[in-house]
C-alpha cells in the first residue's frame, strides 16, 4: 500500500474562515420579520386558521421547525466555526475536520427539532382524541395518526476513526436547550466546549478547553433588537470586547 505525506495549507484555512464570516453575515436576516417566521413560530391552531387545513399547517410548521433552529443559531455558530478554523491555521491544534460538527451545529442531527414537532402533534392528537372516530368510509383525521415520540434526544456520538465527537444536551422543563457540551477526542488530543444558555437563548456563555491546555470563555448577550455584546477572556485573563450593530451584522472589536 503506498504511503502518502499529509500537509495542511494554512492559506486555505484562512480563506475558509473568511468565507464562514461572510456567510454568517447573510444568514440571520433570512428569518427576521418574515411571514415564514410568523406562521412557523406560531401555534398550529393559528397556522390552521390561515391555511384552512391541519395537514398543511402541520407540514408548514414542521418545515419551519427543521429550518429555523439551525438558521437562528447559524450566525454566531458560523463565527465560532470561523474562529476555530482560524485557530487551526495559527497552529493551535490539528484535529479531524469533524470537530466543526461539534460547535453547536448538531441540533439537526440530534433530531431535537423534529422531536419537538412530533411532540406537539402528539399533544394535539391527545387534546382532540374525541375527533378520532372513523367516518362512514372508515377514515379518521390525519392528526389521529400521531404517535408518542418518547423522550427527547439529548446525546450524539460520532466515531471519526481516530477518535470521537460526543455531544450532550441539557433541557429545561419546556425542552429548550440550556446547556450543550461537546467533547472531541482525536489521536490522544482532547477538545471540550460547554455552552450555557439563558434569557431564552439570547444570552450564553461558552467555555472552551483546547488540546494544548489553553482555555477561553466567551460571554454573549443579544438584545431584543438584535444588537449585542461579546466578551472573550483567554487563559491569561485578558479580555477582548466585541459588539454588533444589529441582526446579521459582523462582530466588531472595540477593545
Amino acid at each position: 500500500m503506498p504511503e502518502y505525506d499529509f500537509a495542511m495549507d494554512y492559506a486555505v484555512l484562512h480563506e475558509a474562515r473568511n468565507d464562514l464570516y461572510h456567510l454568517a453575515e447573510h444568514i440571520a436576516p433570512t428569518l427576521n420579520d418574515s411571514l415564514f417566521a410568523d406562521l412557523g413560530a406560531g401555534s398550529l391552531r393559528e397556522a390552521e386558521a390561515v391555511f384552512g387545513t391541519w395537514d398543511v399547517a402541520f407540514g408548514f410548521h414542521l418545515l419551519y421547525e427543521r429550518a429555523s433552529g439551525p438558521m437562528l443559531a447559524a450566525e454566531d455558530r458560523l463565527k465560532q466555526l470561523g474562529d476555530l478554523i482560524g485557530s487551526l491555521a495559527d497552529g493551535m491544534f490539528g484535529i479531524d475536520a469533524q470537530i466543526a460538527e461539534g460547535m453547536g451545529v448538531l441540533g439537526g442531527q440530534l433530531g431535537l427539532d423534529e422531536w419537538r414537532s412530533r411532540k406537539e402533534a402528539w399533544d394535539y392528537r391527545n387534546e382532540h382524541v374525541d375527533q378520532c372516530v372513523p367516518d362512514a368510509e372508515g377514515k379518521t383525521p390525519a392528526f389521529c395518526s400521531a404517535t408518542d415520540p418518547g423522550p427527547p434526544p439529548t446525546e450524539l456520538k460520532i466515531d471519526t476513526g481516530d477518535g470521537q465527537v460526543h455531544v450532550q444536551l441539557t433541557l429545561d422543563d419546556d425542552n429548550n436547550v440550556i446547556r450543550e457540551t461537546t467533547t472531541v477526542e482525536h489521536n490522544g488530543q482532547k477538545y471540550t466546549s460547554t455552552t450555557t444558555y439563558s434569557d431564552g437563548g439570547k444570552s450564553y456563555t461558552t467555555k472552551t478547553e483546547f488540546p494544548d491546555g489553553g482555555k477561553e470563555t466567551s460571554v454573549v448577550r443579544i438584545n431584543d433588537d438584535g444588537t449585542g455584546t461579546m466578551t472573550v477572556t483567554d487563559g491569561k485573563g485578558e479580555k477582548t470586547e466585541y459588539r454588533r450593530a444589529g441582526p446579521g451584522r459582523e462582530w466588531e472589536k472595540i477593545s
